[in-house]
């Protein structure tokens, strides 16, 4: 996947001025990856659901109970967008697990993610 690229040569720095290296955009780029990722299913979901367990972890079932995965949408979002992270795959990481959460989450996300789902599926040929 293409986004793909783009979001480790956001992480790792890059001289293409179309990609940016700054947090906001590591995790935007990481968010629409776990969309996309989930809408291809097959190892790519495989590979976003793995990333998307290790802080699923700490925020549903955790502590606080279950807040559900709206939420945790929401704290993936803030986590990622909010702080001043040192390390550019932090917010990759939250962004990637808000991508993942936002399709499970259904509602306009839901939706969305399903309708990318339905065009990865149609250029790939499938019916």
């Amino acid at each position: 996947m293409l986004i793909f690229i783009v979001l480790i040569l956001s992480i790792r720095g890059t001289d293409l001025r179309f990609i940016n290296s700054n947090k906001k955009y590591v995790a935007a780029t990481a968010s629409l990856f776990g969309m996309m990722a989930m809408a291809a299913g097959k190892s790519w979901a495989d590979l976003a659901k793995g990333v998307h367990d290790l802080p699923a972890s700490l925020v549903v079932n955790g502590p606080m109970g279950d807040p559900g995965t709206g939420i945790a949408t929401l704290v993936f979002l803030l986590l990622g967008f909010g702080p001043g992270w040192k390390k550019l795959w932090i917010p990759a990481i939250f962004g990637i697990a808000a991508g993942v959460s936002a399709g499970n989450a259904g509602g306009y996300i839901g939706v969305i993610t399903e309708m990318v789902r339905t065009i990865v599926l149609r250029m790939g040929g499938a019916s």
